[in-house]
């Protein structure tokens, strides 16, 4: 785990601090612009799902085979603008789709005349599917080169930094809806600027001319299924987990669209550790498999689980015995308290999702990795018709009870197979102690009387549920990881305090 580690380490407290940023926002700016806020998160959902089928599967490819050509003397041969050509044809592709489904997105979204003056910005939509597209694979790229904080900051959080604040300009009139959407542009472009300069100063010869005798020796053919599947599974993957925004802001209404992406985010900070973990460990996986090392990927599968399900439990217990608090203090807590059972059904698919550690990466970069894309079609399809359900019954949280049943039923199925076919489990005997600790810490969180000032009670609910669910699990030494983790980082605070 030393280069996991030490990486999503890192990963993680630029993670936390940007979502003391998001919570912020969540709290005082996107309440007091649902509306504008929600189109906004359905123009990004679309982005989402379509821009794997822009990048044809070769952000996977990158992962999956870069292994094969990581040579420094021969310049990788060239594999990286390889990939870049590949993904260029998707972007050119997209182009001339985009004008034939413009007009059922208008009439699917913005068909009401109170909405209608959202129609025109639909054109923003390809440009940003361009964007994402290139700040993927560089990103992705800095990634298999063991680097993935500063790519992280410039893929994720500069646009969450901006947006924010661009929203903020619009509530105070400073700007127009229209010049949001060019300021969100522009972030993108200084990301992938960024990126570009940043991976020329970790790889000078990343921009190398390919050297397409050395990529004929892979197995083309096993390449181009591998990146069919790997499109078609991004595609469903992305199409899960965005069709319940997508369904909330086409059945309910664009702002109800807002208020679930509020209470998601506060879900997306209990599946954190996930995102962290997640970047660095696709290459070490990848080349795991290349080298058939499984008591590696077995140990990185056991021990991740540890990690992600106490972090992500620890999250998630603190968010949510803080939620009506935090809602108190809010600018529009009659917008954001809307959100609380979203976040309660969305934040346990989180932690399944983390207790399942990383079925993902096991079986896409393994011989079996066409079972990734029938999981996540059938993942894709369930959570659709369980939104088409429970949407127009149970509204937002009927769209987060179907995530939730989607998630759950989805991951056992791929804890299955990687049992059947590897005879591997994410979780061990450990598991079931924390889970135990997790139920006590929370009945005693229950219990607690609340003093009555909100910053207070969050404040004091926070550092109790912490020391009663982190103290056990440091003492008996449930994740030698984690008591390692935490060694490392009361050693970095003294070596602080020492030098000041």
């Amino acid at each position: 785990m030393g280069v996991i580690a030490r990486q999503s380490f890192k990963h993680s407290i630029v993670n936390y601090l940007m979502v003391v940023v998001g919570s912020l926002a969540s709290i005082f700016v996107y309440p007091q612009a649902a509306e504008e806020y929600g189109f906004i998160q359905i123009l990004l959902s679309i982005s989402g799902i379509v821009f794997p089928f822009v990048l044809l599967g070769t952000s996977n490819l990158l992962v999956r085979y870069f292994p094969y050509f990581e040579n420094p003397e021969k310049k990788h041969s060239g594999f990286f603008v390889f990939i870049l050509v590949l993904a260029t044809g998707g972007v050119l592709l997209f182009f001339l789709i985009f004008p034939f489904v413009q007009s059922w997105l208008i009439d699917h979204y913005v068909s009401k005349d109170s909405l209608s003056k959202y129609a025109p910005y639909f054109a923003y939509l390809p440009w940003m599917i361009c964007f994402l597209t290139y700040i993927r694979l560089f990103a992705q790229y800095g990634a298999v080169l063991k680097r993935i904080v500063i790519p992280n900051i410039l893929e994720r959080h500069l646009f969450k930094l901006a947006q924010p604040l661009l929203l903020l300009l619009l509530v105070f009139g400073v700007l127009g809806f229209r010049d949001v959407l060019n300021g969100i542009l522009l972030v993108y472009a200084l990301a992938l600027l960024g990126l570009f300069f940043y991976i020329r100063s970790l790889d000078a010869s990343f921009w190398a001319k390919p050297d397409f005798a050395a990529i004929r020796k892979v197995d083309f053919r096993e390449m181009a299924s591998f990146a069919v599947y790997g499109m078609l599974g991004g595609i469903g993957s992305q199409f899960a987990v965005q069709i319940d925004t997508l369904m909330v802001g086409a059945l309910v209404e664009i702002e109800g669209a807002g208020i679930y992406r509020i209470a998601s985010f506060i879900a997306d900070a209990v599946g954190l550790p996930y995102a962290s973990l997640f970047a660095i460990s696709a290459p070490v996986i990848a080349t795991a498999w290349k080298q058939k090392d499984m008591s590696q990927i077995e140990g990185i599968y056991q021990k991740s689980s540890l990690i992600l399900t106490s972090v992500g439990l620890l999250l998630f217990l603190m968010a949510w015995f803080s939620f009506d608090d935090i809602a108190a203090i809010s600018s529009k807590p009659s917008v954001f308290i809307k959100g609380k059972y979203v976040f309660l059904m969305l934040g346990i698919s989180k932690l399944f999702r983390l207790f399942s550690s990383f079925n993902d990466h096991i079986i896409l970069f393994s011989k079996y990795f066409r079972f990734s894309l029938y999981f996540m079609l059938l993942f894709a399809v369930g959570n659709y018709f369980m939104n088409l359900w429970l949407v127009p019954l149970y509204g937002l949280v009927g769209a987060a009870t179907a995530t939730m049943i989607s998630t759950v039923v989805f991951n056992l199925l791929k804890m299955s197979f990687i049992q059947w076919r590897f005879k591997m489990l994410p979780g061990k005997r450990q598991s079931l102690y924390i889970l135990l600790i997790a139920l006590l810490v929370a009945l005693v969180a229950y219990i607690l009387p609340a003093v009555g000032i909100p910053l207070v009670d969050i404040a004091l609910r926070s550092l109790i549920i912490s020391l009663l669910f982190v103290t056990p699990i440091l003492y008996f030494r449930i994740s030698p990881d984690l008591n390692e983790l935490a060694g490392n980082l009361i050693d970095r605070i003294r070596s602080f305090v020492k030098s000041k």
